[in-house]
């Protein structure tokens, strides 16, 4: 027995299959090294495609607001207690840019709604045994439709980008339905 066997076999012997699994994964995707596009690696990938928007939010409101100075408040230019305050704040001090960092900030709380249906069905589809080359396909797709959302989301409020960019999260969806109708049909 190797110790990655030894290990799970320990966590399910105490009645934590899906932990023993999980564990038993990891220790694969750890042995085996990490590969730049494996479904760890995915998500990954998905987990930090979730912050760009955010950063994206930061850049247009430090490029498009110039706060009061004032040296008795340094870190709070806005007189507000609450962050989010001050990104409305921002907002409306943008005018006409407004609209992209209220675009950017929708884009990043959607994306972080969105992970953990894409992270619960990918691994589901890893523990009940789905080809690997199936979840691998379908959780690099997913990360590259989500991907080309955030761009349709933040860059621009034509009625062409709204259309693609719903086609676009739908098609992320059935990424995630695909991973789990595969992982209940081949789960015993």
């Amino acid at each position: 027995m190797t110790l990655r066997s030894d290990r799970a076999y320990a966590l399910a012997r105490n009645g934590t299959k899906i932990r023993a699994q999980l564990v038993s994964l990891f220790l694969q995707a750890k042995m085996a090294g990490f590969q730049a596009l494996s479904a760890p690696a995915c998500i990954f990938y998905a987990i930090l495609l979730a912050y760009v928007p955010h950063v994206i939010k930061i850049v247009l409101c430090v490029k498009y607001n110039k706060p009061k100075d004032d040296a008795g408040k340094p870190r709070n230019p806005y007189n507000v207690k609450d962050p989010r305050a001050a990104t409305e704040q921002a907002i409306i001090n943008a005018g006409e840019h407004g609209g992209k960092i209220r675009r950017a900030l929708n884009a990043h709380n959607n994306q972080l709604e969105g992970l953990p249906i894409y992270i619960g069905a990918v691994l589901v589809a890893m523990i009940t045994g789905v080809p690997k080359a199936e979840v691998e396909l379908a959780a690099l797709a997913y990360v590259v439709l989500r991907a080309v959302y955030v761009w349709l989301y933040v860059s621009g409020d034509k009625p062409w980008k709204a259309y693609s960019r719903s086609l676009t999260w739908m098609l992320c969806l059935g990424c995630c339905g695909y991973l789990a109708i595969r992982a209940a049909s081949v789960a015993p």
